[in-house]
């Protein structure tokens, strides 16, 4: 025990000016999420943000090789091998140093941003995160201990990324089917419906212990080829420990099978918009999806469309924005969908039946109602540990645009809702347009995508209402809707002949 406190004061000591970095990264990390004037585009946050997740994932990476090859076990003529030292005092005193000075930092960090987001009740989640992050950084000392320099532990790795790659190019040009039996192969023994947290579990748990016994056997007998040897059963033991079968379409629990029975029954001609380059005529389709239950909603994103008729086609790119579909009928399965626009020469070549192909994303949730906001920059709300913010809003074309910033934590070995990686913000916010005097609700079209910042858990978007240019944004506010995911799919729909209802011109 001695010898394992005597090393790691020692690296403490050497090592004081980057844990001391990492720590104001994380302190950087608690602004960012944990606070509204955080959350702010501005050019501040935006700087800290970029500087502080470039330094903070760089240091860290090289901390941990600098560390671990203080006493190189690479080195025949190391100083250290010839004296009494206990080898596994030696690794442990690397990874207790590894989890106080990496991993401690953010773990902390992601607890005190649950804590400012009302989310105290998660916090006990945020600290089993150190087990995850320990199982996946243990792969660096491993590296780094049969290296003697960062130049050569560098250049272990691209050796094998170059390698992998070899291999993977190998079996695609040895033949497609090759691949794609590998792909194919599943040796998974948890059932399909096993909950994501429960399979994380056990692959920390495996990962761990399989990991740690690797290092230690190398750190004891200084083995490479044996210990690289060991990986195969570790590699192995995880793949049969993954759930088994494939869950493609919805989520697990939810079986719909969209390419057949989304059906595509008429389009009609809902308008016209005026923009500088010129006149477009807008399009909705009336579809028809079938198995929806009572108290749920579709929400649509129209990826691309394409209209056919007497043999030209014209192609309608995608807003990417999901949509909640009005009910079109008294039995409750069709709807109106908003496809898109052409421009008014193109819309004038098609004929009364057209042929309609395009790709479609459809969820199925849940919302209710959560809070309502001010439309008013810095306007905010918290809620279970995540934070809502807008962050600016504008007009354009009749339309009004919010821009939205969001953290939703993600917290390992919890059991959380479903989520839809497709729509904004997971498709766990929605939003409508509240009128103050009569309180009537406008639902908004989502987009957006992932904050490619410091943090992983913050997300922008936007929300997008129909507003009149005379109408005063005075008269209205914001109100938040909590979602609940069901299910989602990727839809290919393909029509002949469908109805094409056109505008009196």
């Amino acid at each position: 025990m001695k010898t394992l406190l005597h090393i790691l004061k020692k690296d403490l000591r050497r090592y004081a000016w980057a844990w001391g970095v990492l720590a104001v990264c994380a302190v950087a990390r608690v602004y960012l999420d944990g606070t509204t004037a955080g959350m702010l585009d501005n050019d501040f946050n935006q700087f800290l943000s970029f500087v502080t997740s470039i330094i903070g994932s760089i240091l860290g990476f090289v901390l941990v090789v600098m560390v671990v090859q203080e006493e190189s076990l690479s080195d025949p003529d190391a100083y250290w091998i010839t004296r009494p030292v206990n080898r596994l005092h030696l690794l442990f005193s690397k990874l207790v140093f590894l989890v106080l000075v990496v991993i401690l930092p953010q773990v902390l960090a992601d607890s005190l941003v649950l804590v400012l987001n009302d989310g105290s009740g998660r916090v006990g989640f945020a600290l089993a995160g150190i087990f995850p992050a320990l199982a996946i950084w243990q792969s660096q000392v491993f590296l780094a201990a049969q290296t003697r320099s960062l130049p050569r532990y560098l250049l272990l790795v691209v050796c094998l990324v170059v390698g992998f790659y070899i291999v993977l190019f190998a079996l695609a040009f040895l033949g497609t089917s090759i691949l794609g039996d590998i792909y194919d192969i599943d040796m998974g023994v948890l059932p399909a419906d096993t909950p994501s947290w429960v399979t994380e579990l056990v692959q920390t748990v495996l990962w761990l212990a399989g990991g740690f016994g690797i290092l230690a056997f190398y750190y004891l007998r200084r083995k490479r080829l044996l210990a690289w040897l060991c990986l195969l059963p570790l590699v192995l033991a995880s793949a049969i420990l993954t759930t088994g079968g494939s869950s493609s379409g919805f989520l697990p629990g939810f079986d719909m099978n969209f390419e057949s029975d989304v059906e595509i029954i008429s389009v009609r001609e809902s308008g016209t918009r005026f923009t500088p380059e010129g006149e477009f005529v807008t399009y909705e389709a009336e579809i028809q999806v079938p198995q929806v239950e009572s108290g749920q909603d579709v929400w649509v994103q129209v990826n691309y469309m394409e209209l056919a008729s007497a043999g030209a086609s014209f192609h309608i790119e995608g807003n990417y924005r999901s949509q909640l579909l009005n009910s079109a009928s008294l039995r409750g399965d069709t709807y109106q969908l908003r496809l898109g626009s052409l421009k008014k020469a193109d819309a004038e070549k098609l004929g009364d039946a057209i042929n309609i192909s395009g790709g479609l994303e459809i969820s199925l949730s849940s919302q209710q109602p959560l809070a309502t906001l001010p439309l008013k920059e810095g306007a905010s709300l918290t809620v279970n540990g995540k934070r809502l913010v807008i962050g600016s809003y504008y007009r354009d074309e009749g339309n009004l645009v919010l821009e939205l910033a969001a953290i939703i934590p993600n917290s390992s070995f919890e059991a959380e809702q479903l989520s839809d990686p497709a729509e904004a913000f997971l498709g766990q916010f929605s939003f409508a347009l509240k009128d103050k005097q009569s309180g009537q609700l406008q639902i908004g079209e989502l987009g957006g995508g992932y904050d490619f910042g410091m943090s992983a858990n913050k997300i922008t978007g936007q929300a997008q209402f129909k507003l009149a240019p005379d109408e005063s944004v005075d008269a209205y506010e914001l109100q938040v809707f909590t979602r609940v995911v069901d299910g989602r799919d990727w839809v290919f729909v393909d029509a002949d002949k469908v109805p094409l209802q056109k505008q009196t011109r």
